[in-house]
């Protein structure tokens, strides 16, 4: 059996020529019968959804967002925004923006070039994929980190969520998760 999880981040500011970020760890909870609990030894089954609230910054192509996951199995890092989404005009509109691997069609920097002007808040694809995430342990910190190349056009964000699917350990690998 599997349940979801989902957890929030602070604020933080695109500042110029610089990288700012903000963490969130999840740590081992008992198994006190709720139907969310993170046991030491869970991992990360899948539907990894990054939201973004409150993204805002002019030039979309002076900036990079980056998710990273640290834990016992590991560190890992995928793009949500690689830099130089060059040619693009367009912005994000101060809304929230949701990153996840299905049912997606565009990333932020195609909706950029697409539409120009200002991005309307919604469902993007990561330029990475999510799915990096997957069998990793689901106890551990996760950063979001934005970089900011230029001068002159600066941002924010004012929170940040993170979701996952994750799986009770099978330590006897019997196919039966070690809880009820």
């Amino acid at each position: 059996s599997s349940t979801g999880r989902g957890t929030s981040g602070s604020g933080i500011p695109f500042n110029d020529f610089s990288m700012t970020s903000s963490s969130i760890t999840i740590v081992a909870e008992p198994d006190n019968g709720t139907s969310e609990p993170v046991i030491a030894g869970a991992t990360i089954m899948g539907a990894v959804e990054l939201t973004i609230h409150g993204l805002d910054h002019q030039l979309i192509e002076e900036t990079a967002i980056r998710l990273s996951h640290s834990s016992s199995s590991g560190s890992t890092t995928t793009s949500i925004l690689e830099l130089g989404c060059i040619g693009s005009v367009g912005y994000p509109d101060g809304g929230s923006f949701t990153f996840k691997d299905f049912g997606v069609v565009r990333s932020l920097c195609e909706q950029a070039l697409f539409e120009g002007g200002p991005i309307n808040q919604g469902s993007y694809r990561p330029d990475g994929s999510m799915s990096a995430f997957v069998g990793r342990s689901a106890v551990g910190t996760w950063t979001l980190e934005l970089y900011d190349i230029g001068g002159g056009e600066t941002g924010q964000i004012t929170g940040w969520d993170i979701s996952f699917v994750h799986q009770p350990p099978d330590a006897d690998f019997n196919g039966i998760p070690d809880i009820c």
